[in-house]
C-alpha cells in the first residue's frame, strides 16, 4: 500500500483541486493530510473527503512530513505538495519501481504554466534530479518504508529539508525517476516574478550547500509556507 503524505497550511484554496484528483488515483491506498495549524478550514475541508485521513501537527513542513509517516500504514511513503497533481501512471509506476528494487525516486515536474521560461526551469531542474539523484519536493519523492528509516526521516527545519531528504536517501543508494510526472503550481513565480524567484531559489540552494543554517536562509523567502 502507498501512503500519499499532503503537509499543509492554510492550503482551503489550493487542496480541493489536489484531492480531486489524487483520490480517485490512489483508491484502495492511504491518503493522509497533516496539517500544521491552519486557521482558514483546511483540516475541516480535508475531513470532508472520503478516503483522507487528517493528522494535526506542529508547523513546519519538514515536521508534518515525518508526522505523517509516522501516521501512515503503508508500506512505501509519498509526499505530495498540496497544490500538486500527479499523472494517472504515478501508482502503478511508483509499484513497478518498488518491485524491481528501487528504494526511492521521484517524477519529473513540470509547471501549470504556458511561461517559456518555466518549462526551461522545469526541464533544467529534473535533468539535475536525473544526474545529481537530487529532486526538490516539487518532484513528489518516493520511498519505502524501510529507506525512510534508514534515512532518518524527514528533517524538521525551516527550509530545505526536500534536499536534505533527498541528501539521506542519496547515501543509501541512487534514486529512480519515474515516466509519470506530476503538475505543480507556479503560483510563487507568478507571485514574486520568474527573475526574482529563480534568484532567490538559487541563493537558497548554495547557501544550502555551503552549509548555512536553513533557519537564516528561511529570511531570504519569507512566504515559503
Amino acid at each position: 500500500m502507498i501512503s500519499v503524505v499532503i503537509p499543509v497550511l492554510n492550503e482551503a484554496q489550493a487542496l480541493p483541486p489536489a484531492l480531486e484528483r489524487v483520490r480517485p488515483l490512489f483508491s484502495g491506498h492511504e491518503i493522509i493530510v497533516v496539517d500544521g495549524g491552519s486557521d482558514d478550514g483546511t483540516p475541516d475541508l480535508a475531513a470532508s473527503y472520503a478516503g483522507v485521513r487528517v493528522i494535526e501537527s506542529p508547523p513546519g513542513r519538514g515536521r508534518q512530513i515525518d508526522c505523517g509517516a509516522e501516521g501512515a500504514e503503508g508500506d512505501v511513503l509519498l509526499v505530495l505538495h498540496a497544490d500538486a497533481g500527479l499523472d494517472g501512471g504515478s501508482p502503478a509506476a511508483i509499484e513497478e519501481a518498488v518491485a524491481s528494487g528501487a528504494r526511492w525516486g521521484w517524477h519529473p515536474v513540470r509547471y501549470r504554466s504556458t511561461c517559456k521560461a518555466l518549462g526551461l526551469i522545469a526541464r533544467s531542474i529534473n535533468a539535475a534530479a536525473r544526474v545529481l539523484s537530487a529532486p526538490f519536493g516539487e518532484h513528489a519523492m518516493f520511498a519505502t518504508r524501510e529507506a525512510w528509516a534508514e534515512a532518518g526521516g524527514c528533517p524538521h527545519v525551516p527550509l530545505l529539508e526536500d534536499l536534505i531528504l533527498a541528501r539521506r536517501l542519496r547515501a543509501l543508494c541512487r534514486g529512480v525517476p519515474l515516466a509519470a510526472g506530476v503538475e505543480v503550481s507556479a503560483r510563487r513565480y507568478e507571485r514574486w516574478g520568474v527573475m526574482r524567484m529563480g534568484l532567490v531559489s538559487s541563493a537558497i540552494l548554495v547557501g544550502g550547500a555551503l552549509g548555512i543554517d536553513p533557519r537564516k536562509l528561511e529570511r531570504l523567502y519569507p512566504d515559503v509556507r
